[in-house]
Formats: structure tokens, C-alpha cells, sequence
């Protein structure tokens, strides 16, 4: 009979003051009190409430608390001041054992039918006060779309409804309407450039279909324009590709949803040499046939038809699925929405309004506490690293905040911000230059970041559930669970993923569950991961699980359950891997020439801002790989590694550079994660030979110095590791780790409840 052992686990979120560097004693102070039926009037007692909590923040001094009473809250909060200390905050926090909600979302219910499924409404833009999300389109670096989307959101009964790109993709053609043409325009093409020695701008010699001659966009001068190019049309084009066919371009720019373009031969039915997408953009774009895997090569006198195709619906996109669209007029903003088999004006529909829920207008608002709230319904907008990064909630470039025990939900893009403020260099697309303008605005431990970010459900934001640039540095990430981020790939381009931060110095990420985010996946550290730990987290079902980027470390990854097909995309020096349950790839850039800064120990004072990674300074420690590769990869790119006691299953190949590895490759541990009514379990079978190798403690000494910083492995206080307890925070037996996250010795099974996590 099979040895088993089953571990029951329950959840405790209790964490020390010490641990997280804030602390639990609030020196005594006034305590403002807000009810949906109070009145701004009043005095804000308990007895006499105030009716906003914007009128309780005006008050509110360092030392005081905010307690806000059972309802909803439609306003933006924006703290004029902060706290001074960890015992002089100023707290906001929903009454003990009380639902509070604050929305960024007004109600609609003036909703006229239109036809069987749509209705529509208009509103003046005085409406939306001075911004207005359904006229500010998503962009800002490195941020890409196939078409355009909106900040503004329609939500029907809590959840929101998806934007169409067309208006005919939610209401019916009427007569004359130019909206419900089932060809809609593509893109605007410019001429075809040829290739040999002399390029020039070539004429089309025949439309297979005719096509409208008018442009939509400005072009400059000089450049001519075919027009707006529709489903079905075909440019044909005689062109003597001489020797040099790599020089042929097409430009185009869509203004809508953009398509394919196929590159066939002689005609628009002949041979199909290649295809390649042309993607919404803000300008025009070229894009070169010979990227298109084309099956004949292109030389000497050839006569090409390029043939547009509207582009097929992703098998992710329901076709059933309610949508919205609007126009926004120089006086009114028209909005049509589906809404199958319901009233909208007998159920809750709300439409966002706010750019934010709570976000200080200005930086330097620090020692603030948000404990207990449910945020949700933002317009937020695109947050990437090299712009001020506005959060549904968000710090604006202040230190100390703790965000504790709140829902943070439905923001356009990203949930929780701990980032970048407001600068002279906003979104000039030039991280060195961020990094140095932001230096000089105090990007230092005393200045900016430490904050707690703890105990948080964040779910269904189209960016990132928690992102912060170089304002997330010193920080705890402890407890949350963050899921459905980018679900349904709305948004393309780079800083998408659970949690994406950059110059993230001396940060903490433990014991997170990270699921279903796609596109980068559940947790992306870019530029100047240094002196980080990421520990104990439970992560599966992403895209992929975590990405390390271009950064020079010293960073400790251990204790995780990495679940999903992908595990880790490496492209940094000096990562240390240890005790970790790895069912996905280990993929790489193996041809990485970016020069990033990297700086003091425990500080962010940049000692070399140009330096290059080396990714054959990585450790390996008491860890299981299941399936894919293994630490095999890194050899196919000439990689060396330090990798001792890792255990090698169901195909996964150890470098040829372990130690100690256990290599049982027709073994199939058989996992299975499952969600039950009390939580997450996993249930794993296990090979006692995996005990035959002796493993050591992972501490400081073992795992020495970084290669290009010089530094040590050891914790954001400067202590030295010892990782002397498991995934749960439970001893190691006797100091004997096993490999992965739990013991294994002397049973053949196992099913333990991961998440929630605690200790026995």
C-alpha cells in the first residue's frame, strides 16, 4: 500500500510589523466618519457624518483616520496631504465588517431602444467634467493594438461589456447608413515602393476591385495615397525586383481595425507567396514583404497582386459577446450598447466617468493607508515606465503607502500603480533619460517607495494588475491574488502582466496567487531587478509565469509553484533559482545587447548606467523541473550555470553543468491542480530516489557574489539568506530540504491546499 500524506492548511495573513516595515501602532488622532446618508455639512462624527469622503480627506491631518460607512461612493478621492511617519498616517479604511464600494463609473438609465438587442444614449460632454474616456484613446509607449481602444468602459451589472471597433458591430444598418457597409475600410495604403538599385514610388498598373481614391490621413509631401483600401481589394503591380527585392515596402496606416495583406502571384488568384498583418497604428508604418516567409523569392521583372482581407476573429473572441460603441460629437457623446434579453434601464448599467478611484494629484503624498475598500471602474490610462503611471489606485511617486484587504477591479488598464510621477520627460519612449530625470526628482529609499501592497484581490484590468517604475522600489508585495489581467488580449505591446515593475531595488514578492494573466504573463521584472526576493507564490494557468529582464541582480527566486507551460523567460544575469516546483520552459534571449544600469547594493545610487548582462551567472538549487527542457536550455545558447540537487522529470534534460541531479525522465509526477470549496490543492506523486542526494541549506555563502555588480546575495536589509523553511514557512526536517517546495521524504504521494497558504 502507497505511503500518502495529506497537509491541511488554513489561511493567516498576519504578518509582523517588522517583517513588512510598517508599523501596527497609530498615534491617536481624530476620526473623521462618511455615510452615503450623511451631509458635507455636518461634522463628521459618527453621530453627524460627512457625506463624501473627499470632504473627509480636505480635513484630514497626519495621525488621523478616515472611517467610511457601508455604500457606494461615486468620486475620485485625491489626498491634498499625507502622513509623516509610520505612526502619524493619515488612514482611510472601510468601517470594520462593512461593504464600502467607490466607482469611477456613473449610472446610465435614460436608455432608448433601438432594436432588439441595442439601445443607445446621449449626453452632453459637460457630463464628463473636463476628460472625457469614450474621446481618449489607449496609447503611450511601447504600447501596440490591432485596432482602437478606448479608456471608457460600459458595464452591465458589475461586469463590463466589450468595445466594438465599428458602430455596424452593434447597431443594425439603417437605410443610407454608411455604418452598416460590410466592407469596411482596412487601411490607407501609399504607393508600393519597388526594389533594385533606383527605388522609386510605383503606380498600381490594375485594380482588381476598385477601391476609394480618398485619403483619410494627412500624408507628407511629396508621398502619394491609393486610399482607403476594403476588404476584397487587390493592387496588382509590374515591378523588376532586379537583385535587391528586399527593398520593396509597402506603407500603410490603418485608422480602424487594420487586416491582412496577401502577397500573390501574377493575379489576385494566383499563387499565394505570403502574408503579413498591417495592425492600427497612429502614423504611417512600412512593412516589407521578404518578413512574410514568402515561399518563391522575389527578383528580376515580376508582376505581384497584393490582395486585403479583413482578419479573421481570434478564437478567443466570442462573436455572441455584448458590445459598445460610441462617438463623441463637439457638444454630445453618443453611446450604443447591447444588452441581450435585459432592460438596461431596469438593471445597473454604469459608464466610467473618472480617470481614477483614488490617486493623489500631486507626488509626495506619503504614509497614507487604504484598508478595506472596493475599487473598481476606472478610466485608467496605458502606464508604461518612462510616464506618470496612473492607477485605478496609485501612489504617484510617494513613499511609505500601505494598501491592505481591498478589491481592485475593472480599471481600462492598470489596477494598483507604485509609480513614476509627472515629469519633463513624460513619455519620450527613453528609459536612460526617465531613469536620470527621475534621479534628480528624488529617486531615493528616503524619498519614494517602501510601501506594502497586502492582502489585495485585483482582478479584470486590461494592462496590469499591480505596475510601478522605479516609485516601487523597497516595497512588500505580500498576499495578494491578482487574476484575469489582459484576459481577452485587447491590448498588445509590452507592460502587460500580473505585476510589471521596473527598478524594483531591494523589493519583496511573496506569497501572491498570479492566474489566467496573458500576453507577458503573471509577474515581469524589468531593468534593475536588484536585491530582490520572489518567494513562495502560486502561479499557473498564465501565459507564462515570470519574465526577468535585462537585469543584473543579484535576485533570489524561490519556493514557487510554476504551473504553467511556460515558467520563466530568462533574459538577465545573476538569477538565483531555488526550490521550486518548474513545470514550464526556461525560454531565453540568448543574443541580448541592451546596456542597463545597475547600482550600490541596497541602494539606488548607479555605479555603471550601460552595462551588459551575462547570463551564464545564474544558480540552480534543489529544484523540480517537470517536462520541457530543463536547465538543458541554457546549453543550446553555450550558457554555463551553478546547479546542484535539482530533479530532472517526464523529459526535462539537466545542463551538462549539474551536480547532484536526478535525472528520471519516464517519470511523471502526475500534477493536478485543483480548486475546491475551501481552496487550491495540489496533488503530486513522488520517486523516493529522489532523496538519495544529500541537499544543502541555501544561504548567502552558498550563493556568493553577482558577476557584473559585485554584490551579495542577502536580504533588502542587508541580512544574510537562510532558507531553512518551505513553501509554508514550516522548518526544513532536520535541515534536510527537499527539492521543490515541500518535504518529500518517506511518501510516494502528496496533496497539500496551496493557496489560501498558512502555515500548519
Amino acid at each position: 500500500m502507497k505511503n500518502k500524506t495529506t497537509i491541511n492548511l488554513f489561511r493567516n495573513h498576519a504578518f509582523t510589523c517588522a517583517a513588512l516595515g510598517v508599523c501596527a501602532m497609530q498615534q491617536a488622532g481624530a476620526e473623521y466618519h462618511v455615510s452615503v446618508s450623511g451631509n458635507d455639512a455636518n461634522a463628521g462624527s459618527v453621530a453627524s457624518p460627512f457625506k463624501t469622503i473627499s470632504k473627509a480627506a480636505d480635513l484630514a491631518q497626519p495621525g488621523e483616520v478616515i472611517t467610511v460607512h457601508e455604500g457606494v461612493y461615486r468620486e475620485r478621492i485625491n489626498p491634498p496631504r499625507g502622513g509623516t511617519s509610520d505612526e502619524k498616517r493619515i488612514v482611510y479604511q472601510a468601517a470594520p465588517g462593512e461593504q464600502v464600494v467607490i466607482k469611477g463609473s456613473e449610472r446610465i438609465t435614460d436608455w432608448k431602444q433601438v432594436d432588439e438587442t441595442t439601445w443607445t444614449v446621449t449626453l452632453p460632454n459637460s457630463f464628463f467634467g473636463g476628460y472625457n474616456p469614450y474621446g481618449d484613446l489607449v496609447r503611450g509607449d511601447w504600447y501596440e493594438a490591432r485596432r482602437p481602444y478606448h479608456t471608457g468602459a460600459v458595464y452591465l451589472n458589475g461586469h463590463w461589456l466589450k468595445e466594438a471597433a465599428r458602430k455596424d458591430q452593434v447597431v443594425k444598418a439603417a437605410s443610407g447608413d454608411a455604418s452598416g457597409d460590410a466592407r469596411p475600410e482596412l487601411m490607407n495604403l501609399k504607393q508600393l515602393a519597388g526594389g533594385g538599385k533606383n527605388s522609386e514610388t510605383l503606380p498600381a498598373s490594375k485594380y482588381q476591385t476598385a477601391s476609394e481614391k480618398i485619403p483619410s490621413m494627412d500624408l507628407p509631401d511629396g508621398q502619394n495615397c491609393v486610399g482607403r483600401v476594403k476588404d476584397g481589394v487587390a493592387l496588382t503591380y509590374d515591378i523588376d525586383f532586379g537583385e535587391e527585392a528586399r527593398n520593396m515596402t509597402l506603407f500603410a496606416a490603418s485608422p480602424i481595425e487594420g487586416g491582412l495583406v496577401e502577397i500573390r502571384k501574377d493575379n489576385a488568384d494566383g499563387e499565394l507567396l505570403g502574408t503579413f498583418d498591417v495592425y492600427f497604428t497612429a502614423g504611417w508604418t512600412s512593412f516589407q514583404p521578404f518578413q512574410a516567409n514568402l515561399s518563391l523569392p522575389l527578383s528580376g521583372k515580376q508582376t505581384i497582386a497584393l490582395v486585403f482581407k479583413e482578419r479573421p476573429a481570434p478564437a478567443w473572441v466570442d462573436a455572441n459577446e455584448a458590445k459598445w460603441f460610441a462617438e463623441v460629437g463637439a457638444e454630445t457623446t453618443t453611446i450604443w450598447a447591447q444588452f441581450k434579453d435585459v432592460d438596461p434601464n431596469k438593471e445597473l448599467v454604469e459608464i466610467n466617468v473618472r480617470q481614477s478611484v483614488f490617486y493623489p494629484g500631486n507626488p509626495g503624498m506619503n504614509y497614507l493607508t487604504v484598508r478595506g475598500f472596493t475599487l473598481e471602474q476606472a478610466a485608467t490610462p496605458w502606464a508604461p515606465p518612462t510616464a506618470e503611471q496612473i492607477g485605478l489606485l496609485g501612489t504617484h511617486w510617494s513613499k511609505g503607502w500601505l494598501i491592505e484587504n481591498n478589491t481592485v477591479r475593472y480599471s481600462t488598464c492598470a489596477g494598483v500603480t507604485l509609480g513614476k510621477g509627472r515629469d519633463s520627460y513624460d513619455s519620450k519612449g527613453d528609459y536612460h533619460s526617465t531613469i536620470r530625470v527621475s534621479t534628480e526628482n528624488g529617486w531615493n529609499r528616503e524619498t519614494v517607495g517602501s510601501h506594502v501592497v497586502r492582502n489585495n484581490h485585483i482582478h479584470d484590468c486590461g494592462q496590469a494588475g499591480i505596475c510601478g517604475s522605479l516609485g516601487c522600489s523597497f516595497s512588500t508585495i505580500v498576499g495578494n491574488e491578482i487574476h484575469d489581467i489582459k484576459k481577452h488580449h485587447e491590448y498588445f505591446g509590452c507592460e502587460a502582466a500580473g505585476i510589471k515593475l521596473h527598478g524594483f531595488v531591494d523589493g519583496l514578492i511573496k506569497d501572491n496567487h498570479i492566474y489566467r494573466c496573458e500576453h507577458w504573463g503573471g509577474l515581469w521584472l524589468d531593468w534593475m531587478a536588484q536585491g530582490v526576493r520572489v518567494t513562495g507564490n502560486l502561479m499557473h494557468d498564465n501565459s507564462q509565469d515570470m519574465m526577468f529582464e535585462v537585469n543584473h541582480g543579484p535576485f533570489l527566486v524561490d519556493h514557487n509553484l510554476l504551473l504553467s507551460r511556460t515558467g520563466v523567460t530568462k533574459v538577465s544575469s545573476s538569477g538565483a533559482y531555488a526550490h521550486n516546483l518548474w513545470f514550464g520552459n526556461i525560454q531565453l534571449w540568448p543574443t541580448e545587447q541592451r546596456q542597463t544600469p545597475f547600482m550600490e547594493s541596497h541602494s539606488t545610487e548607479i555605479v555603471n548606467a550601460e552595462a551588459l548582462i551575462n547570463q551564464s551567472d545564474d544558480r540552480y538549487y534543489n529544484n523540480i523541473f517537470v517536462g520541457a527542457k530543463g536547465t538543458s536550455a541554457l546549453d543550446e545558447h553555450g550558457f554555463s550555470l551553478t546547479g546542484t540537487g535539482n530533479v530532472f522529470l517526464a523529459g526535462a534534460v539537466p545542463s551538462k553543468h549539474e551536480q547532484n541531479a536526478v535525472a528520471a525522465k519516464e517519470f511523471d509526477p502526475q500534477i493536478e491542480l485543483t480548486k475546491e470549496p475551501d481552496g487550491w490543492w495540489l496533488k503530486m506523486k513522488v520517486d523516493p530516489a529522489w532523496d538519495s542526494v544529500r541537499r544543502n541549506l541555501v544561504t548567502t555563502d552558498l550563493l556568493g557574489v553577482a558577476a557584473v555588480t559585485g554584490a551579495p546575495y542577502e536580504q533588502g536589509d542587508g541580512k544574510p539568506y537562510l532558507l531553512d523553511t518551505d513553501y509554508f514557512g514550516n522548518k526544513w526536517p532536520e535541515n534536510h530540504p527537499s527539492p521543490g517546495v515541500i518535504p518529500l521524504t518517506g511518501v510516494e504521494e502528496i496533496r497539500v491546499k496551496v493557496w489560501p497558504k498558512s502555515k500548519e
